[in-house]
């Protein structure tokens, strides 16, 4: 399992301005245990691009959280990259699916990382 991210520790990552994917899981759902198992088969080959993280949905300081990201089934799994989320996968696909959708989740995000207004 990829390392614990709560709504408490969240907003300490996303500042750190490294690429985030943060899987959405629950204990109940055994299609979870699959999505971890891709993650962790291409985590290795992502390193340096993007660091994983989960996220349990039961935990009661994590429900409000969840909504807010709009995390209504599992397994999900959000990009972020500057802060910004830049991909919402939801459902399990297979390990050359994630790892596409992923990337273009790293490559959708845009590049000026503060809004054009802060410059002035």
């Amino acid at each position: 399992m990829s390392p614990e991210v709560t709504a408490a520790s969240f907003p300490n990552l996303v500042e750190g301005g490294e690429p985030l994917a943060i899987h959405f899981w629950a204990e109940w759902d055994r299609v979870d245990r699959d999505m971890d198992k891709n993650i962790q088969l291409i985590a290795p080959r992502l390193k340096g691009w993007v660091s994983f993280y989960a996220a349990d949905v039961d935990r009661p300081e994590n429900i409000d959280w969840c909504k807010s990201l709009n995390v209504v089934s599992i397994p999900c799994l959000i990009v972020f990259v500057n802060g910004l989320r830049t991909r919402h996968i939801i459902g399990l696909g297979d390990e050359k699916e994630l790892t596409q959708k992923i990337l273009h989740g790293l490559c959708s995000a845009p590049t000026m990382q503060r809004p054009w207004w802060k410059f002035w």
